[in-house]
C-alpha cells in the first residue's frame, strides 16, 4: 500500500508549482539538467520515457536535447502530468507526450518500444522488482536505463521524510537490476554538483 503524508499529498497533488520551486533550490534543477545533457546526448534514442516525470524536469530536459527524439513522460500525479505538459507546450516543444501511469501496476506502453528510459526520484515510491521487471519488458533490446535514485543515507532518510518514501540500499538496486535482466551496469558520478553526490547515486545499464 502506498505511504500516505500530508506534504507529499500537497506536493504531488495539489500544488506542483511548490514542487518546481522546491526543485530549484540549491542549483538542483540546473544540474539534473546538466547531468541528463553529458549522459544521454551521446544516444541516438527515438523513443525516450521518463518514469516519474512529476514537474517534467528531465522530460523538458531531454526533449530539448534530443529534438527528432519522442519523449514520453509518466506519472501518478494527474496534476503533475497536466503541470508537465503545459510547461512543455508554452516554451514551444513538439516532441513531448505526457501520460498518466501507474508504475506500481503497470506501464501504458508495447513490448520493446522504447530506446531509452531516465527514472530520477521514482523506483523509491514502488516495489522495486516488480518495477523494473515492467520497464524491462518495455525496453528495446541494447536499451539504455538511466536512474537517479535517493542514497540510504542520512541525507537520503531526511528527503524521505519529506516527500514520503523509503530510499534502497544501493547494493539492492545493483541486484535488482541484475535480477531483472538489465547488464553492464555502471555508477555514474555527479560532476556538475558535488553535493549531489551525499544524497542521489546514478546508474546506467543496458537490456542486452
Amino acid at each position: 500500500m502506498e505511504k500516505y503524508s500530508l506534504h507529499k499529498w500537497i506536493l504531488f497533488k495539489e500544488f506542483p508549482v511548490l514542487y518546481e520551486w522546491i526543485i530549484n533550490l540549491f542549483g538542483y534543477k540546473e544540474a539534473i539538467e546538466k547531468f541528463i545533457c553529458r549522459v544521454t546526448k551521446k544516444f541516438d534514442s527515438r523513443m525516450i520515457l521518463d518514469v516519474g516525470c512529476g514537474s517534467g524536469l528531465v522530460s523538458i530536459s531531454l526533449a530539448e536535447l534530443h529534438k527528432n527524439s519522442v519523449i514520453i513522460g509518466i506519472d501518478k500525479s494527474m496534476k503533475m502530468v497536466k503541470f508537465s505538459q503545459k510547461t512543455s507546450n508554452d516554451i514551444g516543444l513538439k516532441n513531448t507526450v505526457f501520460l498518466r501511469a501507474d508504475l506500481s501496476k503497470s506501464c501504458p506502453l508495447k513490448n520493446d518500444s522504447i530506446d531509452m528510459i531516465v527514472t530520477s526520484g521514482a523506483l523509491e515510491y514502488i516495489k522495486l522488482d516488480e518495477g523494473l521487471k515492467e520497464l524491462y519488458r518495455c525496453i528495446k533490446k541494447d536499451g539504455i536505463f538511466i536512474i537517479i535514485a535517493i542514497k540510504n543515507n542520512i541525507y537520503g532518510r531526511i528527503t524521505g521524510l519529506i516527500f514520503g518514501f523509503d530510499p534502497y540500499e544501493e547494493n539492492t538496486l545493483i541486484e535488482e537490476l541484475n535480477k531483472a535482466g538489465f547488464k553492464e551496469i555502471e555508477r555514474i558520478p555527479f560532476l556538475e554538483q558535488k553535493w549531489l553526490d551525499r544524497m542521489k547515486i546514478s546508474f546506467i545499464a543496458r537490456k542486452t
